[in-house]
């Protein structure tokens, strides 16, 4: 099993995340806070995560459609 990238970076480092969909964003960010609380109770430092609500690309494409499937 390969550690998370917060493990991977160590508490002394920084995790950003992209993730254009505001839901999908929200769960990226509450499964962050989870995590470090799971690994601060086991006396693990991990890095902090920063979620940003926005895509990546190499600027060819302006918009791009996404299909999200709701639980």
């Amino acid at each position: 099993m390969w550690p998370s990238p917060r493990q991977a970076c160590g508490p002394s480092g920084r995790v950003i995340a992209l993730e254009p969909i505001p839901a999908a964003a929200a769960a990226c960010r509450e499964n962050a806070r989870r995590h470090a609380a799971w690994c601060a109770a086991r006396g693990t430092g991990v890095a902090p995560i920063e979620v940003l609500e926005a895509a990546a690309g190499d600027g060819s494409c302006r918009e791009a459609e996404f299909t999200v499937y709701e639980r």
